[in-house]
């Protein structure tokens, strides 16, 4: 996503400098979904731009390394935190806790940190206020010159180092890999998860009755719904308590965008689609699991199904999770993140730690 600008402060789309701007966390909602929502409502209302209608995985996928940025910096500095449990990207049972109704302030810095990460443009209708012009400076004294000083006796030129040894070993990573994934050619049209969608009558319409409410069941069915304030669908689950689908709205309640999330026999997350407002789809991820049921590889696919990037996850022989390789569509490693101490830590290809 290109067309990134920085803004001074915004607050909803605020076109006024402000210092803060507020996160309100709904039920049911992780940091990056409220994010989602304060863009969308921003982009409903004029206010924000999304260059091609939508914020792709990746873009996600920095977004919440830029969150686990902020989090570290503000425990650096004793600041509030953002979130408790861990940080890692791929664990978010265990990993960005935050609670309903919790309210998340960001400085002007954070949030243009945030937006540049997930590829948003702020517009600004105001335009800036002319400052007045600075009073002319008296010219200053000439100041009295300065007796040279006696030139520094030159140092011994220190011993070269020897190269730091990157902390963990790349040795064993491919520099590409052997069996990356190919494009998605789905020979039974029925399997097709490019094809259009559409929300149920439910999914569609307004019910008074069951504003604000959640796991309100429908008998003939067997699914379950949440509703906002104003009576619209906002997730949908199956008769397993599996959530099916996510609906997002913009403001008058019309559907801006949704995704669907499949599953296995065995409860495990295997698809998630990415659809419009319309049902036509604009991204979606694949995930592969061992016959232990353990999670080893993402693909995250653009709408023709062609690989966009990937990655893979690696565990020791007592199955804990150790490693995470990101890849390319060519199977080119992009980093990856190694377990530390109960902490993941990014590396560049070569082993040397990122940034």
């Amino acid at each position: 996503m290109t067309g990134v600008n920085r803004v001074s402060g915004a607050n909803g789309g605020n076109n006024q400098p402000l210092t803060t701007t507020k996160l309100t966390i709904k039920k049911n909602q992780g940091i990056t979904q409220a994010l989602f929502d304060l863009v969308t409502k921003m982009k409903a209302e004029g206010k924000a731009e999304i260059s091609d209608g939508k914020i792709t995985a990746k873009e996600w996928y920095q977004t919440i390394n830029k969150i686990v940025e902020l989090q570290q910096k503000r425990t650096e500095n004793g600041g509030q935190k953002i979130y408790s449990g861990g940080s890692n990207p791929k664990d978010y049972r265990g990993s960005f806790i935050v609670q309903p109704n919790q309210e998340i302030e960001f400085s002007a810095e954070e949030m243009n940190a945030l937006y540049e990460a997930m590829g948003v443009t702020i517009k600004s209708n105001a335009p800036a206020e002319p400052k007045a012009p600075a009073a002319p400076k008296a010219p200053a004294a000439p100041e009295t010159p300065k007796t040279p000083a006696a030139p520094a006796t030159p140092k011994a030129p220190e011993a070269p180092k020897a190269p730091a040894k990157p902390p963990v070993s790349s040795d064993n990573i491919p520099a590409k890999d052997a069996n990356p994934p190919v494009d998605a050619n789905f020979v039974d049209p029925s399997n097709n998860p490019l094809k259009k969608s559409s929300l149920t009558t439910i999914e569609q319409n307004m019910d008074i009755f069951n504003r604000g409410k959640s796991d309100v069941k429908d008998l003939a069915s067997g699914n379950s719904y949440d509703y906002d304030k104003n009576g619209y669908v906002t997730k949908t689950y199956d008769k397993n308590g599996n959530r099916t689908r996510k609906i997002i709205r913009n403001a008058d309640g019309t559907v801006y965008a949704y995704y669907d999330i499949e599953y296995n026999k065995d409860g495990k997350e295997t698809r998630k689609i990415y659809r419009r407002g319309d049902g036509t789809v604009s991204g979606y991820v694949d995930n592969e699991y061992d016959k232990d049921g353990k999670w080893t590889r993402t693909i995250m696919r653009n709408a023709d199904g062609t690989v966009d990037f990937y990655y893979d996850n690696e565990y020791d022989k007592d199955g804990k999770w150790t490693r995470t390789i990101m890849r390319n569509a060519d199977g080119t490693v992009d980093f990856y993140d190694v377990k530390e101490g109960g902490n993941w830590v990014e590396y560049n290809p070569d082993g040397t730690k990122k940034g």
